[in-house]
């Protein structure tokens, strides 16, 4: 995982003085985070917030061990989550393709521990469906100890993939007021 963050944080770190606010769903939520870590390093300033949606705080690990399961244990997984209908890897050759990458997800999302450190100074900005059997509303606010820059959690109807049916209200938290302000 620092490695990820290094090398993403190294792509951003030439936004310069421009507004910065990242997003990440599930295991991306993680990825945000220390990445977010990383750059207000880098930058000498905070982020403008960072949004993490679908996935509990980095103190609190889901563990699991989906990544070292069968592939058709991987694909039953993915589609009770409603990461996809299955349909797609049904088709020949699929799995070959896809599945090395979402069981490398797994992996990372499963094994990933947090190392306490540097917490961020930015608005932090939790984002959760309502039926999502990942992360509850209590494991989604324990994000608020992980910055000093202010923190929200914000729910909508669904499952882990709440947003493919709210796309457009989850965009609209980065220009929102839901997305605490920092100072």
């Amino acid at each position: 995982m620092a490695q990820l963050a290094s090398r993403i944080a190294a792509a951003l770190s030439t936004l310069d003085d421009r507004p910065t606010i990242l997003f990440g769903h599930s295991l991306g939520a993680v990825v945000a985070y220390e990445v977010a870590r990383v750059l207000g390093h880098r930058l000498g300033r905070p982020l403008d917030g960072v949004v993490v949606s679908g996935r509990r705080a980095p103190s609190d690990p889901p563990g699991g061990g989906v990544h070292l399961m069968p592939d058709d244990a991987v694909v039953e997984e993915l589609v009770r989550l409603g990461g996809t209908t299955g349909e797609l890897l049904d088709i020949p050759g699929a799995r070959e393709v896809f599945l090395p990458a979402i069981r490398a997800d797994f992996r990372l999302a499963e094994t990933y521990r947090h190392v306490p450190g540097v917490e961020l100074d930015c608005p932090v900005t939790a984002v959760i469906g309502t039926e999502d059997t990942e992360v509850d509303a209590g494991q989604a606010a324990l994000w608020a100890a992980h910055t000093s820059g202010g923190f929200a959690l914000r729910t909508f109807p669904g499952g882990h993939f709440y947003l493919l049916d709210h796309a457009a209200a989850v965009f609209d938290l980065f220009a929102s007021p839901s997305v605490p302000k920092r100072g």
